[in-house]
């Protein structure tokens, strides 16, 4: 017999897949296969526990992190969703004295109902095994659980995931202030590895309102593991192990002592005075060595002849007031310094038309943010990503 091959799920945001994969062959995982919203990683024989924690600790692109344990086919009724969630030996996974929290996802059927009858039909397969084992049963904490579970459901096949990550990977910590239309932290770091920076030349950002870009920048360019100050969902397992809590301890150790010291120069700039004061509270509180002005792009002096990256989600959405003069300004910022490299990141709609900018991009990736459809453009095209 073939041993089933064990594998793990990264969700991100849609259209981040293919920096997402880069990233964790970087990681050290080599078979990674793209789906839409994420990537499956197929780990061999390898700890999925350990192989969780790692990605949860460093990747910087990833939202969330799933380890698979079940996946059911044919489920018609709520009997069946019973019976299947019932056969998996959960007590590997909880005691009857922890809490847990179910969150389903998929589409429904006539005869399931919706996604939180399905939630409440496993809560019971669940617990009534626990019962049914170890005398006790275990309670629902949806805010906070020890072990979080997720189904999905679509086309009469039942996938249950336990969720590594805990809260959503994106939340950092640093953020503490933001303004009316923050960009999320791991959309920054797919937007930084898109464009091509090689993590040593300067680094500016012309628009950086709470200065999300510029941070995330300093702390990738310095090998900041990204989850070096949080905790994860998994580290609250009831059955982990002594073995797996000294790995985990080992490796958050390995990633404090791989922080550099120094980085390349990187700056955020914006006219917002407020949006810059937020933007020194949370390098601050990241502990980063990025810089922040208020200044505006016409302001902006860049050594013409050395080599650098732009790299900006310029106003739009929320921030609409004054996009009208980014393209214009950018031109003349470029115009002064051609040596540099850039990437821009918008909605979609705004990056139509006439303008020197859009007409010498070689590059346009399609990313989502939040509901909004937007692309990065880009002075460049990588191989990697074409």
């Amino acid at each position: 017999m073939t041993a089933k091959k064990q594998t793990i799920w990264v969700a991100c945001t849609l259209g981040a897949e293919a920096p997402l994969r880069e990233e964790l062959i970087e990681i050290g995982f080599s078979n990674i296969k793209t789906s839409k919203g994420g990537v499956k990683v197929e780990i061999g024989g390898q700890d999925p526990i350990q192989c969780a924690f790692q990605i949860c600790l460093w990747s910087r692109i990833g939202s969330r992190v799933y380890i698979p344990i079940g996946k059911f086919k044919r489920i018609k009724d709520k009997f069946d969703i019973y019976s299947a969630i019932k056969s998996i030996e959960w007590e590997a996974w909880i005691h009857p004295n922890s809490t847990l929290a179910i969150r389903s996802s998929g589409k429904t059927s006539p005869l399931l109902r919706d996604l939180r009858f399905i939630s409440l039909v496993a809560k019971d397969g669940i617990v009534d095994r626990i019962r049914e084992r170890m005398g006790n049963r275990p309670s629902v904490d949806v805010l906070n659980p020890d072990l979080l579970i997720m189904i999905n459901f679509e086309h009469g096949v039942l996938r249950v995931f336990l969720d590594a990550s805990g809260a959503s990977l994106h939340k950092r910590g640093y953020r503490q202030f933001q303004g009316a239309a923050p960009l999320k932290e791991n959309l920054a770091a797919a937007l930084l590895r898109f464009s091509g920076w090689d993590r040593r030349a300067p680094l500016v950002d012309p628009f950086c309102g709470s200065g999300t870009i510029p941070i995330e920048a300093d702390l990738w360019a310095r090998n900041v593991a990204p989850g070096l100050s949080k905790h994860f969902g998994i580290e609250k397992w009831p059955a982990l192990d002594e073995k797996s809590r000294r790995f985990f301890s080992d490796l958050r150790a390995q990633a404090q002592a791989s922080i550099l010291s120094t980085g390349p120069e990187i700056w955020g700039l914006d006219i917002d005075g407020r949006a810059i004061e937020q933007a020194r509270q949370n390098a601050k509180i990241a502990q980063s060595l990025a810089r922040f002005q208020k200044r505006s792009v016409d302001e902006l002096e860049l050594p013409q002849n050395a080599r650098g990256w732009i790299v900006s989600n310029v106003p739009y959405g929320h921030r609409l007031k004054g996009s009208s003069e980014w393209l214009k300004g950018l031109e003349r910022l470029l115009e002064k310094a051609p040596s540099w490299e850039w990437s821009i990141f918008a909605m979609e709609k705004s990056l139509k038309g006439r303008s020197p900018i859009l007409e010498k991009a070689k590059a346009k990736h399609f990313i989502r943010n939040g509901r909004l459809d937007c692309a990065l453009i880009s002075s460049h095209q990588l191989d990697s990503f074409s």
